[in-house]
């Protein structure tokens, strides 16, 4: 199933009808009707399980003979009348407990979480199944694959060497990878844009990813797979989520510093930070401890080896850190 945020940023909401929508979302409360006529109706729902407001809107056309029902659906900052009450540090770690819990009980939380503040550890906990089969449970020290996350360090990479004058925020794909395959990306995308999403290069994951799954070791696989395709929309016209975007940047890293992109992460990012036990690792390496990965589908949770990348990328993947790092 494509991301429901994804979903909402584009105004469709075709993933709303099934389980596993329910399952991220657990179905929305209805605070307040906007407006309605014979027509529309527009209405302000927020998540069960998040504090996200969406704006709701059914608006019928057509004919008698032949109706027409349309739906939109897109996320919107909260409305002062909805603003969160402000906690004090101890019932917010006991609201977030509350919380964690009852989603853990459901079935919808399964990991770890610890909350430091000034370098004291106010709140550690974990929740659920790190090998669902076994009936091993998750603990602190448990070993997860960070996912997108990973584009926090590629983007911390990307600045670090804009400090250091070697690469411009308004640089082009083409003057840092000059042989970057499809012209029209090296010409116009700019790093700015690959670190906002606006520039139009796309997504990985699809049939390509699949039937080449096995091949694509590092960023530079996957610029050879996809980089003749064209930008999606002008670039810096519009957002649109991009993996793709951020494996370029990835790749712009590694030809810029002259070092390989999972050394340079790890000897200017992880290691000056004391991640001593993070790191890229191919998905059949042995890693003791490490979570297995799943997805929710048809109402159930699904191993999800098979689908992974064959190792993190610098748009996220198998990056494992311990979690009290």
């Amino acid at each position: 199933m494509a991301s429901c945020n994804a979903l909402r940023s584009a105004g469709s909401v075709r993933c709303a009808s099934k389980p596993a929508y329910f399952h991220q979302s657990g179905g929305f409360l209805l605070p307040k009707v906007e407006k309605s006529d014979a027509a529309s109706v527009t209405a302000l729902v927020q998540e069960k399980d998040s504090d996200v407001i969406l704006r709701l809107t059914f608006r019928e056309s057509g004919t008698v003979t032949a109706p027409k029902l349309s739906v939109q659906l897109a996320e919107i900052p909260r409305t002062p009348e909805f603003a969160i009450p402000r906690l004090s540090q101890a019932k917010a770690i006991k609201a977030l407990d509350a919380h964690a819990g009852a989603l853990a009980a459901h079935g919808k939380l399964s990991g770890a979480m610890l909350i430091a503040r000034k370098g004291k550890i106010i709140y550690s906990h974990s929740w659920g199944l790190a090998d669902r089969a076994a009936g091993i449970p998750n603990t602190l020290d448990t070993k997860f694959r960070l996912g997108s996350d990973n584009k926090m360090f590629t983007a911390v990479a990307v600045l670090q060497l804009v400090a250091a004058g070697k690469v411009s925020l308004d640089g082009t794909v083409g003057d840092y990878l000059p042989d970057y395959p499809n012209k029209d990306v090296a010409r116009m995308v700019t790093v700015r844009m690959l670190l906002t999403h606006s520039g139009g290069t796309g997504d990985i994951f699809g049939p390509e990813f699949v039937k080449n799954r096995q091949k694509l070791k590092n960023n530079e696989d996957y610029i050879a797979l996809f980089g003749k395709r064209e930008p999606l929309f002008k670039p810096g016209t519009q957002e649109a989520y991009s993996n793709f975007g951020f494996i370029i940047l990835g790749s712009i890293v590694r030809h810029v510093s002259g070092e390989d992109y999972y050394d340079y992460v790890r000897d200017h990012i992880f290691r000056p930070a004391g991640m001593t036990n993070t790191g890229s690792l191919q998905e059949d390496a042995a890693v003791p401890g490490r979570a297995l990965a799943y997805t929710f589908e048809d109402g159930k949770w699904v191993n999800a080896a098979a689908t992974l990348p064959l190792r993190g990328v610098a748009a996220g993947g198998a990056i494992r850190p311990r979690v009290t790092c």
